[in-house]
């Protein structure tokens, strides 16, 4: 349930991201189209000299352009409306430019300023550094002639010294303010982009007007005018409504609403908890298994772990706070010691667990090869193999003989482990019950393949 509760929460967001990605882009071409039109509604107002109120939202502009006001023969030689709004525009225009000259103005002076507090911080620290090559102060300075104490000396170096001192904080304060004010000019520079953004848009409005409106050659009536400033105006409006502004805020509220309710659920799993009881269970039964499998002395007492928690999925010994990785416990011995227990740990958690999804079966390709690298295990070279490979072999089919009966008899569930190798178990001490368990012996011209 946690794992498709996950999956699901996971689709969500990939939903809400791209819904968003959608609003972002909704939001851009909603400022677009209003940027563009909203100076279309006040010429075409303003041609038929009728009052509009530019403190609206799109939206509603959208429902004003598909619903415009008609021409009135009446109004058809009257140019006060969009007269009125040319000198409007010039006379922003007029405003920005004194805005620009300003903002232009105050960042030459904070940039002078700016060079000048450079200036001095270098001359200060060139003074500083000429003071430290002095070296050190002392107290009294004695002629190397007569003997005599030279009390001129001792009294300009306590002037250096406050000198030093003044440099100081002469350096911190220039520093501070040098770097005040780099800020500022940027944030200056910032607003003056702003200006001179307006500056082109209201120059591009005002010479649209003169153009279309005032001194056009094409456009000589006032009715051609205003059907002129119409078509424009619908133009836009059909770009609205052609599925570029589709809303998505509810189905963004609606998701935000479900990932809220599916993240509630599945801290309710606690899952950090799970996960590190898990960790200590499969740590603990592997260092239980350990006592009968074949390790190295140099790791006993063994403390195997499993790196569940930090998801790294590692096996490691931890002696004296270090950790010492699979990969770096030497022989092949200890390496399939420590699979067989992390294995055999994962069988039996499994079958503790009420509802496990996990298939309780084990696959061993080989288990003893680290042993009997030589392939098959012949009669005539069983003298050859040594006492201590023999008794490594035995007691690994024995403790998972014994692991397995063991999760048997505790949760009523015995797992299926299938195992192939080439130990015929004939020399084992457990050699009954492993000719017990073989199904198979593919041997002079028999073939599993």
């Amino acid at each position: 349930q946690y794992y498709s509760e996950l999956i699901q929460l996971n689709n969500l967001k990939a939903q809400l991201k791209k819904k968003q990605k959608t609003q972002k882009a909704n939001k851009k071409s909603s400022t677009y189209i209003k940027e563009h039109l909203k100076p279309l509604l006040k010429d075409y107002y303003a041609l038929l000299d009728l009052p509009f109120n530019s403190n609206i939202t799109m939206q509603k502009m959208l429902k004003l352009a598909s619903n415009l006001p008609e021409f009135d023969n009446n109004q058809l030689f009257n140019e006060n409306g969009i007269a009125k709004r040319y000198r409007q525009l010039n006379n922003e225009l007029d405003e920005l430019r004194d805005q620009e000259r300003e903002a232009l103005l105050r960042i030459d002076n904070l940039d002078n300023a700016s060079q000048n507090g450079k200036n001095f911080t270098g001359m200060l620290q060139e003074l500083k550094d000429q003071t430290s090559i002095s070296g050190g102060f002392v107290n009294e300075y004695s002629c190397p002639l007569c003997g005599g104490i030279c009390e001129e000396i001792s009294e300009d170096d306590a002037t250096l010294l406050e000198a030093s001192v003044w440099l100081d904080k002469e350096l911190m304060i220039t520093s501070k303010f040098t770097n005040d004010f780099s800020e500022d000019i940027r944030k200056l520079k910032d607003a003056h982009g702003v200006i001179e953004n307006r500056i082109k848009d209201v120059w591009q409005q005002i010479k649209n007007i003169e153009r279309k409106f005032i001194n056009s050659k094409e456009l000589v009536s006032k009715r051609e005018k205003v059907n002129y400033a119409k078509a424009r105006i619908e133009l836009y409006s059909e770009m609205a409504n052609s599925g570029l502004l589709d809303t998505v805020d509810e189905d963004i509220e609606d998701l935000k609403t479900k990932i809220s309710q599916l993240e509630v659920k599945i801290s309710g799993f606690n899952l950090d908890n799970k996960k590190a009881k898990a960790q200590t269970f499969l740590s603990d039964n592997m260092n239980r298994l350990s006592f009968t499998l074949d390790f190295e002395e140099e790791y006993r007492p063994l403390n195997l772990h499993f790196g569940l928690m930090d998801e790294t999925f590692d096996v490691y010994q931890l002696q004296k706070n270090d950790k010492i990785h699979l990969y770096e416990m030497g022989s092949g011995a200890n390496w399939v010691s420590c699979h067989i227990a992390l294995f055999l740990s994962f069988l039996r958690y499994f079958a503790t667990q009420e509802h496990s999804p996990m298939p309780l079966i084990m696959f061993f390709d080989q288990p003893s090869q680290v042993y009997f690298p030589q392939g098959a295990f012949e009669k005539n070279k069983r003298n050859e193999l040594s006492d201590s490979d023999l008794k490594a072999v035995n007691q690994m089919y024995k403790t998972i003989f014994e692991e397995i009966n063991s999760i048997g008899e505790d949760t009523g569930i015995v797992p299926q482990i299938l195992i192939v190798d080439h130990v015929d178990g004939q020399d084992l001490e457990v050699k009954d019950e492993f000719a017990s368990y073989v199904r198979g012996d593919w041997r002079n011209g028999k073939a599993l393949i």
